[in-house]
Protein backbone atom coordinates (compact mmCIF):
# COMPACT_ATOMS: atom_id res chain seq x y z
CA UNK A 1 0.00 0.00 0.00
CA UNK A 2 1.53 3.72 -1.14
CA UNK A 3 1.20 6.10 1.65
CA UNK A 4 2.26 9.83 1.71
CA UNK A 5 3.85 10.97 5.83
CA UNK A 6 4.48 14.63 6.38
CA UNK A 7 8.25 13.49 6.97
CA UNK A 8 8.98 17.42 8.34
CA UNK A 9 7.53 20.72 8.20
CA UNK A 10 9.43 20.86 4.34
CA UNK A 11 9.46 17.39 2.90
CA UNK A 12 6.47 14.56 2.75
CA UNK A 13 7.58 11.21 1.95
CA UNK A 14 6.23 8.31 -0.43
CA UNK A 15 6.41 4.95 0.98
CA UNK A 16 5.09 1.43 0.02
CA UNK A 17 5.18 -0.72 -2.70
CA UNK A 18 6.50 2.12 -5.21
CA UNK A 19 8.10 -0.21 -8.07
CA UNK A 20 5.10 0.37 -10.52
CA UNK A 21 5.87 4.10 -10.12
CA UNK A 22 9.33 5.42 -9.03
CA UNK A 23 9.46 6.33 -12.65
CA UNK A 24 7.20 9.06 -12.41
CA UNK A 25 8.09 9.63 -8.61
CA UNK A 26 11.97 10.00 -10.18
CA UNK A 27 10.76 12.64 -12.91
CA UNK A 28 8.82 14.75 -10.54
CA UNK A 29 12.14 15.17 -8.31
CA UNK A 30 11.64 13.03 -6.01
CA UNK A 31 15.17 10.67 -4.36
CA UNK A 32 15.01 7.40 -3.03
CA UNK A 33 15.94 6.91 0.46
CA UNK A 34 16.39 3.38 2.06
CA UNK A 35 17.29 4.90 5.60
CA UNK A 36 14.15 6.93 6.24
CA UNK A 37 13.21 7.23 9.76
CA UNK A 38 9.47 6.35 8.36
CA UNK A 39 11.18 3.29 6.26
CA UNK A 40 13.00 3.26 2.88
CA UNK A 41 10.77 5.75 0.45
CA UNK A 42 11.03 8.83 -2.04
CA UNK A 43 12.01 11.95 -0.44
CA UNK A 44 9.81 15.40 -1.62
CA UNK A 45 9.73 19.16 -1.42
CA UNK A 46 5.95 19.64 0.77
CA UNK A 47 4.91 21.77 -2.60
CA UNK A 48 4.52 18.45 -4.55
CA UNK A 49 2.29 17.08 -1.96
CA UNK A 50 -0.65 17.87 -4.38
CA UNK A 51 1.09 16.54 -7.23
CA UNK A 52 1.89 13.29 -5.41
CA UNK A 53 -1.44 12.75 -4.13
CA UNK A 54 -2.73 12.39 -7.86
CA UNK A 55 -0.23 9.87 -8.94
CA UNK A 56 -1.37 7.87 -6.26
CA UNK A 57 -4.92 7.85 -6.63
CA UNK A 58 -3.43 7.13 -10.75
CA UNK A 59 -1.63 4.29 -9.21
CA UNK A 60 -4.70 2.84 -6.96
CA UNK A 61 -6.97 3.05 -10.29
CA UNK A 62 -4.51 1.13 -12.09
CA UNK A 63 -3.24 4.04 -14.41
CA UNK A 64 -0.12 5.01 -15.45
CA UNK A 65 1.71 6.59 -18.31
CA UNK A 66 1.60 3.28 -20.51
CA UNK A 67 -2.14 2.46 -20.03
CA UNK A 68 -2.75 6.40 -20.10
CA UNK A 69 -0.95 6.49 -23.64
CA UNK A 70 -2.89 3.27 -24.69
CA UNK A 71 -6.24 4.91 -23.92
CA UNK A 72 -5.96 8.75 -24.87
CA UNK A 73 -8.46 9.70 -27.02
CA UNK A 74 -6.95 10.91 -30.55
CA UNK A 75 -8.71 13.33 -33.66
CA UNK A 76 -7.30 13.32 -37.11
CA UNK A 77 -5.94 17.14 -37.21
CA UNK A 78 -7.62 19.33 -39.05
CA UNK A 79 -5.43 20.52 -42.73
CA UNK A 80 -6.28 22.94 -45.40
CA UNK A 81 -4.04 22.61 -49.07
CA UNK A 82 -2.28 25.69 -49.21
CA UNK A 83 -1.68 27.47 -52.86
CA UNK A 84 -1.98 31.08 -53.80
CA UNK A 85 -4.33 32.50 -56.13
CA UNK A 86 -1.46 33.90 -58.47
CA UNK A 87 -0.33 30.26 -58.86
CA UNK A 88 -3.98 29.25 -59.71
CA UNK A 89 -4.36 31.49 -62.35
CA UNK A 90 -1.17 30.75 -64.20
CA UNK A 91 -2.20 27.26 -64.13
CA UNK A 92 -0.22 26.30 -61.13
CA UNK A 93 -2.07 24.32 -57.85
CA UNK A 94 1.73 24.11 -56.62
CA UNK A 95 1.75 24.31 -52.62
CA UNK A 96 1.20 21.73 -49.41
CA UNK A 97 -0.80 20.97 -46.80
CA UNK A 98 -0.97 22.24 -43.44
CA UNK A 99 -2.08 20.62 -40.21
CA UNK A 100 -3.82 23.64 -38.30
CA UNK A 101 -3.33 21.94 -35.08
CA UNK A 102 0.60 22.65 -35.68
CA UNK A 103 0.41 26.23 -34.37
CA UNK A 104 -1.42 28.18 -31.66
CA UNK A 105 -3.22 30.81 -33.55
CA UNK A 106 -4.69 31.13 -36.69
CA UNK A 107 -2.21 34.24 -36.96
CA UNK A 108 0.80 31.18 -36.94
CA UNK A 109 -1.11 29.41 -39.67
CA UNK A 110 -1.12 32.48 -41.62
CA UNK A 111 2.25 33.57 -41.10
CA UNK A 112 3.70 29.94 -42.18
CA UNK A 113 1.60 30.02 -45.42
CA UNK A 114 2.59 32.93 -46.61
CA UNK A 115 6.66 31.86 -45.99
CA UNK A 116 5.58 28.69 -47.98
CA UNK A 117 5.04 31.13 -50.71
CA UNK A 118 7.77 33.53 -50.32
CA UNK A 119 8.55 34.21 -53.53
CA UNK A 120 5.76 36.25 -54.79
CA UNK A 121 5.81 39.27 -53.00
CA UNK A 122 2.42 39.71 -51.81
CA UNK A 123 0.40 36.17 -51.96
CA UNK A 124 -3.20 35.92 -52.36
CA UNK A 125 -3.45 32.82 -50.32
CA UNK A 126 -5.92 29.95 -51.59
CA UNK A 127 -7.05 27.10 -49.61
CA UNK A 128 -7.99 24.42 -51.94
CA UNK A 129 -9.12 21.56 -50.50
CA UNK A 130 -9.54 20.91 -46.54
CA UNK A 131 -9.14 17.63 -44.23
CA UNK A 132 -10.93 16.47 -40.81
CA UNK A 133 -12.88 19.62 -40.14
CA UNK A 134 -16.61 20.82 -40.59
CA UNK A 135 -17.16 22.50 -44.00
CA UNK A 136 -19.14 25.33 -42.17
CA UNK A 137 -15.53 26.52 -41.32
CA UNK A 138 -13.88 26.22 -44.32
CA UNK A 139 -13.31 28.50 -47.17
CA UNK A 140 -10.69 29.72 -50.21
CA UNK A 141 -9.87 32.88 -48.50
CA UNK A 142 -9.48 31.44 -44.76
CA UNK A 143 -8.09 34.19 -42.46
CA UNK A 144 -6.63 34.42 -38.89
CA UNK A 145 -9.78 34.58 -37.46
CA UNK A 146 -11.30 31.48 -39.31
CA UNK A 147 -8.26 29.35 -38.08
CA UNK A 148 -8.73 30.39 -34.66
CA UNK A 149 -12.32 28.83 -35.39
CA UNK A 150 -11.04 26.05 -36.48
CA UNK A 151 -8.51 25.39 -33.62
CA UNK A 152 -11.15 26.26 -31.09
CA UNK A 153 -13.60 23.84 -32.62
CA UNK A 154 -11.00 20.84 -32.26
CA UNK A 155 -10.22 21.89 -28.50
CA UNK A 156 -13.96 21.39 -27.59
CA UNK A 157 -14.19 18.00 -29.99
CA UNK A 158 -11.37 16.57 -27.66
CA UNK A 159 -12.52 17.69 -25.04
CA UNK A 160 -15.96 15.97 -25.33
CA UNK A 161 -13.81 13.06 -26.45
CA UNK A 162 -11.96 12.80 -23.57
CA UNK A 163 -15.19 12.96 -21.12
CA UNK A 164 -15.43 9.69 -18.90
CA UNK A 165 -18.48 7.53 -20.06
CA UNK A 166 -21.29 7.33 -18.31
CA UNK A 167 -24.05 5.50 -18.44
CA UNK A 168 -27.60 5.94 -19.55
CA UNK A 169 -30.28 4.74 -17.48
CA UNK A 170 -31.81 2.01 -19.94
CA UNK A 171 -31.35 -1.21 -19.77
CA UNK A 172 -28.49 -2.34 -22.52
CA UNK A 173 -26.79 1.11 -23.43
CA UNK A 174 -23.93 2.71 -22.42
CA UNK A 175 -21.78 5.16 -24.49
CA UNK A 176 -19.02 3.56 -26.61
CA UNK A 177 -18.45 0.06 -25.28
CA UNK A 178 -14.55 -0.34 -25.74
CA UNK A 179 -15.52 -3.51 -27.97
CA UNK A 180 -16.72 -1.94 -30.51
CA UNK A 181 -14.12 0.43 -31.31
CA UNK A 182 -11.98 -2.66 -31.33
CA UNK A 183 -13.83 -4.18 -34.07
CA UNK A 184 -12.97 -0.87 -36.30
CA UNK A 185 -9.14 -1.67 -37.65
CA UNK A 186 -8.28 2.08 -38.17
CA UNK A 187 -7.00 4.18 -35.51
CA UNK A 188 -8.43 7.50 -36.63
CA UNK A 189 -11.68 5.93 -37.88
CA UNK A 190 -12.03 4.58 -34.37
CA UNK A 191 -11.90 8.38 -33.45
CA UNK A 192 -14.17 9.13 -35.79
CA UNK A 193 -16.58 6.85 -34.86
CA UNK A 194 -16.32 8.01 -31.30
CA UNK A 195 -17.35 11.73 -32.35
CA UNK A 196 -19.89 10.28 -34.45
CA UNK A 197 -22.01 8.02 -31.75
CA UNK A 198 -23.43 8.80 -29.07
CA UNK A 199 -24.12 5.44 -27.77
CA UNK A 200 -24.25 1.83 -28.67
CA UNK A 201 -26.76 -0.97 -28.12
CA UNK A 202 -25.23 -4.38 -27.92
CA UNK A 203 -27.31 -6.74 -30.01
CA UNK A 204 -27.36 -10.49 -30.59
CA UNK A 205 -26.52 -9.81 -34.30
CA UNK A 206 -24.21 -6.60 -33.50
CA UNK A 207 -23.73 -2.86 -32.41
CA UNK A 208 -26.90 -0.43 -32.93
CA UNK A 209 -25.59 2.68 -32.72
CA UNK A 210 -27.28 6.26 -31.35
CA UNK A 211 -26.01 8.67 -33.94
CA UNK A 212 -25.13 12.48 -32.55
CA UNK A 213 -27.40 15.18 -33.74
CA UNK A 214 -25.34 17.24 -36.55
CA UNK A 215 -25.56 21.61 -35.49
CA UNK A 216 -27.60 22.45 -39.12
CA UNK A 217 -26.36 26.22 -39.48
CA UNK A 218 -28.04 26.58 -42.59
CA UNK A 219 -31.58 27.10 -43.61
CA UNK A 220 -33.17 27.07 -46.80
CA UNK A 221 -36.70 28.87 -47.75
CA UNK A 222 -38.73 29.09 -50.89
CA UNK A 223 -41.54 31.48 -51.83
CA UNK A 224 -43.83 30.53 -54.66
CA UNK A 225 -48.04 30.20 -54.87
CA UNK A 226 -48.33 28.37 -51.62
CA UNK A 227 -45.72 30.61 -50.00
CA UNK A 228 -45.67 34.72 -50.48
CA UNK A 229 -42.46 36.41 -50.12
CA UNK A 230 -43.48 38.25 -47.36
CA UNK A 231 -44.06 34.95 -45.44
CA UNK A 232 -40.73 33.66 -46.26
CA UNK A 233 -38.65 36.60 -45.16
CA UNK A 234 -40.67 36.22 -41.41
CA UNK A 235 -39.21 32.57 -41.65
CA UNK A 236 -35.65 33.62 -42.41
CA UNK A 237 -36.27 36.27 -40.18
CA UNK A 238 -37.10 33.49 -37.27
CA UNK A 239 -34.33 31.01 -38.27
CA UNK A 240 -32.09 34.09 -36.98
CA UNK A 241 -32.83 34.25 -33.68
CA UNK A 242 -32.26 31.77 -30.50
CA UNK A 243 -35.47 30.16 -30.74
CA UNK A 244 -35.69 29.32 -34.31
CA UNK A 245 -32.51 28.06 -34.50
CA UNK A 246 -32.61 25.86 -31.70
CA UNK A 247 -36.15 24.71 -32.65
CA UNK A 248 -35.14 24.11 -36.32
CA UNK A 249 -32.05 21.81 -35.54
CA UNK A 250 -34.15 19.91 -32.55
CA UNK A 251 -35.91 16.47 -34.11
CA UNK A 252 -40.31 16.98 -34.24
CA UNK A 253 -41.43 15.49 -30.27
CA UNK A 254 -44.64 14.66 -32.28
CA UNK A 255 -42.57 12.23 -34.46
CA UNK A 256 -40.91 11.27 -31.68
CA UNK A 257 -43.47 9.72 -29.59
CA UNK A 258 -45.58 8.53 -32.38
CA UNK A 259 -42.71 6.11 -32.70
CA UNK A 260 -43.01 4.78 -29.74
CA UNK A 261 -46.25 3.22 -30.81
CA UNK A 262 -44.74 1.46 -33.39
CA UNK A 263 -43.28 -1.51 -34.12
CA UNK A 264 -39.42 -1.21 -34.85
CA UNK A 265 -37.29 -3.35 -36.64
CA UNK A 266 -33.21 -3.39 -37.23
CA UNK A 267 -31.64 -4.25 -40.65
CA UNK A 268 -27.40 -4.21 -41.26
CA UNK A 269 -25.53 -1.96 -42.45
CA UNK A 270 -22.31 -3.02 -42.29
CA UNK A 271 -20.96 -6.74 -42.46
CA UNK A 272 -17.32 -5.81 -41.46
CA UNK A 273 -18.28 -3.34 -38.74
CA UNK A 274 -22.00 -5.25 -37.53
CA UNK A 275 -23.54 -2.22 -37.63
CA UNK A 276 -27.06 -2.05 -37.58
CA UNK A 277 -30.39 0.88 -38.15
CA UNK A 278 -33.53 0.80 -37.07
CA UNK A 279 -36.70 1.31 -39.01
CA UNK A 280 -40.11 1.72 -37.84
CA UNK A 281 -43.35 0.12 -38.61
CA UNK A 282 -42.12 -1.12 -41.75
CA UNK A 283 -43.29 -4.06 -44.18
CA UNK A 284 -41.18 -6.85 -42.82
CA UNK A 285 -41.64 -9.50 -46.21
CA UNK A 286 -41.08 -6.57 -48.43
CA UNK A 287 -38.36 -5.51 -46.68
CA UNK A 288 -36.64 -8.85 -46.52
CA UNK A 289 -37.24 -9.61 -50.00
CA UNK A 290 -36.04 -5.86 -51.72
CA UNK A 291 -34.32 -3.84 -49.02
CA UNK A 292 -31.92 -5.27 -46.31
CA UNK A 293 -31.16 -8.67 -47.60
CA UNK A 294 -32.89 -10.58 -44.86
CA UNK A 295 -31.19 -9.33 -42.18
CA UNK A 296 -34.72 -7.27 -40.85
CA UNK A 297 -35.87 -8.26 -37.16
CA UNK A 298 -38.10 -6.99 -34.34
CA UNK A 299 -36.66 -5.59 -31.90
CA UNK A 300 -37.57 -6.65 -28.44
CA UNK A 301 -39.92 -4.16 -25.75
CA UNK A 302 -36.26 -4.14 -23.94
CA UNK A 303 -34.55 -3.22 -27.08
CA UNK A 304 -36.51 -1.04 -28.23
CA UNK A 305 -37.48 0.85 -24.78
CA UNK A 306 -33.67 1.41 -24.46
CA UNK A 307 -33.30 2.50 -28.23
CA UNK A 308 -36.06 5.21 -27.76
CA UNK A 309 -34.58 6.35 -23.99
CA UNK A 310 -31.09 6.71 -25.30
CA UNK A 311 -32.26 9.23 -28.20
CA UNK A 312 -34.29 11.17 -25.65
CA UNK A 313 -30.69 11.27 -23.55
CA UNK A 314 -28.62 12.21 -26.95
CA UNK A 315 -31.25 14.67 -27.48
CA UNK A 316 -30.75 16.47 -24.30
CA UNK A 317 -27.24 16.61 -24.65
CA UNK A 318 -27.74 18.36 -28.16
CA UNK A 319 -30.00 20.90 -26.61
CA UNK A 320 -26.95 21.90 -24.65
CA UNK A 321 -24.88 21.92 -27.95
CA UNK A 322 -26.72 23.98 -29.08
CA UNK A 323 -26.81 26.53 -26.54
CA UNK A 324 -23.17 26.10 -26.31
CA UNK A 325 -22.79 26.85 -29.98
CA UNK A 326 -24.97 30.06 -30.35
CA UNK A 327 -23.38 31.48 -27.08
CA UNK A 328 -20.06 31.37 -29.26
Amino acid sequence: MLQIIDYSEKAVAVIGDTKEIKEQLKAMGGKFNPRLSCGAGWIFSAKKRAEIEKVLKDAEDGTTPETAKKTAVTLPAPRVYCGTYGKYNRGSLAGAWVTITDFESGAEVVKHCCNLHKEESDPELMFQDKENFPDQFYGESMNAKDFDNVLQWYAEELKELSKPTKKIESKGFEDMKPEFLETIESESWRAFRKKEFFAVLKLPEGWLPIDKSTIETTFWVSEGSDRPMEEALKICDYYRTKEGFIDSNLPDAEELEKQKKLKAFIYGESESDKLYSVQFDVDKEEADRHVYGGTLRELTPEEKAAYIAAHEAETENFKKRLETWWKR
